[in-house]
């Protein structure tokens, strides 16, 4: 066995002489990273790239590929990537250059082999087939491109080190960076520009609202060009400029009403709903209007014959079935004008299809201000932003004049510019080296950026208004750390408590971590047991008052996230790294007490409070919402880093700190870059729709802002609302009630401001169908359209353009059948009294 074991050491001992000959070293070295750098590139195509517009002949579409120009793309950056790695390969292997860089990395001899093991399997890593395969390894293009820089320039970083000494306090790498972070400021500040002082814009995401595209140097109505051509199925999308059209759809057949026909309906509709819970959407789907069976979908034959009741309904079903199957075996081919009129729809009938863009997400800040301006009982509010953000932000809009949409938007995306101005003032507080504050401030934009344009613009949750208060808490117990002065502490408890106030659950999160954090404090400190404890109980009371008094409105969305309904699968991945990092961070600050380090406790502050953020990620589970608390979870991070190599033991533990921050600084470099390109795409894709469209000046009371909706469909329904309604709400039932109210100055009494995405439950229609029928409005305000088929609006599942939303189309029809459901029940009460385009009025009979 001795024998054995010397033959193995001989053997290890000879591979760690061959990887430090200067040939074999950069040979093996270039071959392992030309490598992994193609298929790092190869897989590029996750990142957007503008395509062009399709101008191809119809014969061509079955071999068109949208992807080509991208491969092509990549296949050129690989020949030049591997020309300049041939080029520093030469340069490394055949000169004295190469062998002092290896010198210098081999000081012990079976570094250089260890190296190469370990670049051989990251860059296996790398390749997207193995990583399938391996679930707790899932890189996107860009973290692959910075594994592979980081690896691929460790040998050079050692030889930079020696030769050039970039240490900590090298003067000019000092100035680059402030330099950098004065760019990346400059960056941040560009992109909340546009909302704090530019021109409000807000595109067509309704539906049924219509617009006009510049086609071929020309207007064309989007409405009649997608029905003239069937852009989106047989089936014609609603307009209502005429609301009772005659029947031209093709998907449809004249049949006598039968109780056959409503159970095949009603059984239709339990079959989709049943399908729905498992997020399967291929099916065929029946309505009847018109005097007309209408199938969007795969008829079923036997089915369709069961209804027949004489031999020429037979016949026109046959007909009708034969003529489906012919389209379906010639499916349609898209002119190249058609081709470019959705390429230049595509962002916006997304939207339009999906139902939850700006309006629909900031309604959710904006109506209980709205509310609260108007007198609504607060109680009965939704104030899923908080009871004093709430305040505050009617307050602040009152202070300018009255509340309109684009004076809301201006206040709001403020807070981007005062959080951040906080963030990196406590940057350098904290660290006092620009080495640290660089690199999480760059990272802290970059997801912004990720975020990208439109969910920044549209998502009221991505702002800090909701944890504002966490930077200036995080520095009042920075000084309570160094001062133990319990003023300080009384000063961080009395910030906790307004944190509470402002936005309950990250208040109250802060507030527990704060409380915890002063508990090991005073324990640690030989403080009295008694005092202590009836301290801590004391300020754990009051912080559930103030709880509870501030836990104002209506919960609606709190037991749908807690079931599930309204969230995904959390990344397993991600939380595992997270809670390696949190056990990594408890052992760096329970081992620093002793030390008695001015970070210990913000550290540990950060630390709880982070678990209470990341929270909120695990509620929805979208990447997105990740992103949104990812500057304080990297705060607390690099605070637990500070606070390890400042508390070492190791004597050399400065070049560690040195080498970590150099790979932390590469990393944000390699993260940010490419991430303005995302957030500077997403903008270009959102203003070319400003520039494609015919564009309306919208100059209400409530709203001056650009739009590509015509305001005249709205100042018709608002001049209806103020015509009957006297006091400050309505009871309306209508997909637009999250939107028309507001611009008439009045509020919804119905008990949802958004019926179509509140009404998740049979218990919440009735609810709503009970406020009508207990309070008696003699006025209700009602769709238009709501008598129509909302089947219309499922886009056509086999087109190859918009399939994609076929599912959400779906989804968006039973939303809006809920609406009536709740009409129909209270109708008979009720008699039209008169009509505007997009809303009507019943009065309530005597």
């Amino acid at each position: 066995m001795t024998i054995k074991f010397d033959y193995y050491i001989n053997k290890i001992k000879k591979i760690c002489e061959l990887a430090t000959q200067q040939k074999i070293f950069f040979t093996t070295y270039f071959f392992i990273f030309s490598f992994g750098l193609t298929y790092t590139i190869l897989h590029f195509n996750r990142i957007p790239f503008v395509q062009p517009l399709n101008t191809i002949n119809e014969w061509t579409m079955v071999f068109f590929f949208p992807n080509k120009p991208i491969e092509i793309i990549n296949y050129i950056l690989c020949i030049l990537s591997i020309f300049i790695l041939g080029i520093i390969y030469a340069a490394l292997s055949l000169t004295s250059f190469g062998s002092k860089v290896l010198k210098i990395f081999s000081e012990k001899k079976c570094i250089p082999a260890i190296y190469l093991i370990i670049s051989i399997l990251a860059n296996l890593l790398l390749i997207p087939a193995l990583q399938i395969h391996i679930s707790a390894i899932k890189l996107t293009a860009l973290s692959r491109l910075a594994v592979w820089v980081i690896l691929f320039f460790i040998p050079f970083y050692f030889f930079l080190k020696s030769h050039f000494s970039f240490q900590v306090n090298n003067k000019l790498l000092i100035k680059i960076l402030y330099f950098l972070l004065f760019l990346v400021c400059i960056q941040f500040f560009l992109i909340f520009q546009p909302f704090v002082f530019g021109k409000l814009k807000i595109m067509n995401e309704l539906w049924d609202v219509p617009e006009q595209t510049i086609l071929n140097n020309r207007l064309v109505d989007n409405t009649e060009y997608i029905n003239n051509n069937h852009l989106f199925g047989p089936q014609t999308k609603y307009d209502p400029r005429q609301p009772h059209p005659a029947s031209i759809d093709s998907n449809c057949f004249s049949i006598h009403y039968s109780p056959l026909v409503g159970s095949l309906i009603r059984l239709n509709r339990d079959y989709i709903l049943s399908k729905l819970k498992n997020k399967i959407f291929e099916f065929p789907i029946y309505y009847y209007t018109n005097n007309e069976l209408c199938v969007i979908g795969n008829a079923n034959k036997s089915q369709l014959l069961q209804l027949a009741t004489n031999n020429k309904e037979k016949k026109d079903i046959l007909n009708f079935y034969y003529k489906q199957l012919s389209e379906q075996a010639y499916p349609k081919i898209y002119t190249k004008e058609e081709e470019k009129f959705i390429e230049l729809n595509q962002f916006e009938l997304r939207w339009q299809i999906l139902s939850r863009f700006f309006i629909h997400l900031h309604n959710h800040v904006l109506t209980p201000i709205n509310e609260a301006t108007l007198g609504k009982d607060l109680n009965k509010s939704y104030m899923q932003y908080g009871y004093l953000n709430t305040v505050i932000l009617k307050n602040i809009l009152h202070f300018f004049g009255n509340i309109t949409l684009d004076r809301y938007i201006k206040v709001l995306f403020s807070f981007y510019y005062l959080y951040y101005a906080l963030f990196l003032m406590a940057l350098f507080l904290i660290f006092k080296n620009i080495r640290y504050v660089f690199p999480i401030f760059a990272l802290s934009v970059f997801t912004l950026n990720q975020l990208n344009f439109s969910l920044l613009y549209t998502a009221p949750g991505a702002n800090p208004l909701r944890h504002l208060l966490d930077i200036i808490l995080l520095l009042s117990i920075l000084l309570y750390s160094k001062s133990s002065k319990m003023f300080y502490f009384l000063l961080s408890l009395g910030i906790g408590l307004i944190f509470i106030a402002c936005y309950n659950i990250f208040g109250v999160f802060a507030y527990l971590s704060l409380l915890v954090v002063w508990l090991i404090k005073s324990v640690i400190d030989s403080k009295k047991i008694k005092n202590v404890i009836s301290l801590f109980c004391t300020a754990l009371i009051l912080g559930f008052a103030v709880y509870k008094i501030t836990n104002v409105g209506a919960h609606y969305t709190d037991t749908l996230l807690i079931k599930g309904l309204l969230g995904f699968p959390y990344s397993q991945p991600l939380m595992i790294s997270f809670f390696i990092i949190i056990c990594l961070s408890y052992i760096t600050i329970i081992s620093s007490f002793r030390k008695k380090h001015i970070l210990t406790y913000p550290a540990l502050f950060l630390v709880l409070y982070s678990q209470g953020l990341f929270f909120y990620y695990i509620s929805v589970s979208d990447i997105g919402h990740f992103l949104i608390v990812t500057p304080v979870i990297l705060l607390s991070i690099f605070t637990s880093v500070k606070l390890f190599f400042d508390c070492s033991k190791f004597k050399k533990i400065a070049v560690f700190e040195t080498m970590f921050l150099d790979i932390v600084l590469i990393i944000s470099m390699v993260f940010y870059c490419p991430s303005i390109f995302t957030y500077y795409s997403s903008k270009k894709e959102f203003d070319n729709i400003f520039k494609t469209h015919q564009v309306y000046q919208w100059d209400l009371p409530t709203a001056k802002f650009v739009s590509t909706m015509n305001p005249a469909y709205f100042i018709d329904s608002i001049n209806l609302i103020n015509e009957f309604s006297n006091g400050n709400n309505i009871y309306i039932i209508s997909k637009y009630d999250n939107f028309i109210p507001f611009l008439a100055k009045k509020y919804s009494a119905m008990p949802y401001f958004d019926i179509p995405w509140f009404t998740a439950s049979e218990q919440d229609i009735a609810n709503c169908i009970n406020a009508i029928k207990q309070n008696k409005p003699k006025y209700l305000f009602v769709d238009s359209d709501i008598n129509r088929a909302y089947e219309k609006d499922i886009v056509n599942y086999d087109s190859s353009t918009v399939n994609y939303n076929y599912n959400e189309s779906v989804m968006k029809v039973e939303r809006l059948t809920q609406l009536k459901k709740i009409f129909n029940a209270v109708a008979n009460d009720y008699k039209p009294l008169k009509k505007a385009l997009l809303i009507s009025v019943y009065e309530r009979r005597t």
